[in-house]
């Protein structure tokens, strides 16, 4: 049903859902954080879309400070039957509501408090399941 957002490698398993900055009980409290995993990889990987969908309108930056935890640009790709927050890009390569097919290039990774990563959240399911793919 999906692919793993990343292309080319497997990165390394630096967070599951509701452990250490994914906790289900510390703010934000919300799915984009506590329902997430982190992906190790270095600053400029190639990320895909792990399914078809849309682009969402809630997209840039949450923050311009490259050490805070919320650096790096954000989107929303919402499919057909759930939705992904990919977090702590270097370079997106879409816009808001844009059509992307699953595998497709939408983006770059990119840093946050330090570390290269992906942060991707899933609203509906567990996205530990995508480190299996």
């Amino acid at each position: 049903k999906f692919v793993y957002p990343v292309k080319g490698t497997k990165g390394r398993k630096l967070g599951l859902p509701g452990q250490g900055t994914h906790s289900f009980q510390a703010d934000p409290d919300n799915w984009q954080s506590d329902n997430a995993i982190d992906i190790g990889l270095p600053s400029g990987t190639p990320l895909v879309a792990v399914a078809d969908g849309t682009i969402g309108d809630r997209i840039g930056f949450l923050s311009n400070d490259p050490s805070s935890r919320f650096a790096g640009e954000r989107f929303y790709l919402e499919t057909a039957d759930d939705e992904f927050f990919y977090h702590h890009c270097s370079k997106l390569l879409v816009t808001a509501g844009q059509r992307v097919k699953q595998g497709e290039v939408v983006a770059r990774s990119g840093v946050a408090s330090g570390v290269g990563h992906l942060h991707l959240g899933q609203k509906n399911g567990d996205p530990a399941d995508l480190f299996k793919l």
